[in-house]
């Protein structure tokens, strides 16, 4: 029997060291809380009416070149800038469906180990700040192309009165 006595003793030693800490739980907890917000402020970015507004801002330069024929060059050019802004704030938008889908959107396994779980959140919050970067950098540009779409409305109608 009293071989068994340290067999028994490493066991629950053993058994009581499995799970996480208090801390490791708490940190787990607060990175939890961090992906969770910066992916909800990701979600409110998502330019969908923006990217609806410069279609509707390319079918105006659409008739806008075919009534001003002459001042094609200009109005083909605030075309360009609105196009590659539409097409930015879509591959946002597609990205951050692709990253949804995907496993890194995953919640992590009960059964993963403390560094497991760490790692994957650090995946999720540098995915979801990179996704925050290219969404705001597409709204900005669809901004400024809007902006200079105006200004060469302005122009264009002032030149011709």
């Amino acid at each position: 029997m009293s071989k068994f006595i340290p067999f028994i003793v490493a066991i629950i030693l053993l058994l009581n060291g499995c799970g996480k800490s208090e801390e490791q739980k708490q940190k787990e907890e607060a990175l939890d809380k961090e992906v969770n917000a910066l992916h909800e402020e990701v979600m409110k970015l998502q330019p969908g009416e923006k990217a609806q507004a410069l279609k509707q801002y390319k079918n105006q330069l659409d008739s806008l070149i075919k009534k001003y024929p002459k001042d094609s060059t200009t109005l083909l050019a605030e075309f360009k800038k609105i196009a590659d802004a539409e097409q930015k704030l879509n591959a946002a938008k597609t990205n951050m469906d692709n990253w949804m889908s995907s496993e890194g959107a995953k919640k992590p396994d009960p059964n993963m180990n403390h560094e497991q779980v760490i790692k994957l959140y650090e995946e999720q919050k540098s995915a979801l700040t990179n996704m925050r970067s290219e969404t705001q950098a597409a709204i900005t540009e669809a901004d400024s192309a809007v902006a200079a779409f105006k200004r060469a409305v302005q122009n264009l109608t002032a030149k011709k009165k």
